[in-house]
């Protein structure tokens, strides 16, 4: 039996994980900074009491990386400028610094 993850070791996985996401996107030299607001949101919707920290990976893809895509390909981010992600209104949000 394991302990269960407290909300503060999961923002530091959610934290990792973007960090992860990060990297590859600046392999594409696209630059992605997260606010501690969109850090805790994703923490708070990919924390499941049953399976831990895992389903964060699956927030990352919908609410980040599909998102942004989107966002990139339509012209509504520009992937030239710094990209911040923050948590408004229960949502995340994207915008160019």
């Amino acid at each position: 039996m394991f302990k269960p993850l407290t909300f503060n070791e999961i923002i530091r996985v959610a934290e990792l994980q973007i960090g992860l996401i990060r990297g590859l996107l600046g392999i594409n030299n696209v630059t992605l900074t997260a606010t501690p607001a969109a850090i805790a949101f994703i923490a708070r919707l990919g924390f499941d009491t049953q399976y831990g920290a895992r389903p964060i990976k699956r927030v990352i893809q919908k609410q980040v990386l599909n998102e942004l895509s989107k966002m990139i390909l339509d012209g509504t981010v520009d992937r030239d400028a710094e990209i911040e992600m923050d948590e408004k209104e229960g949502k995340l949000i994207y915008r160019n610094r």
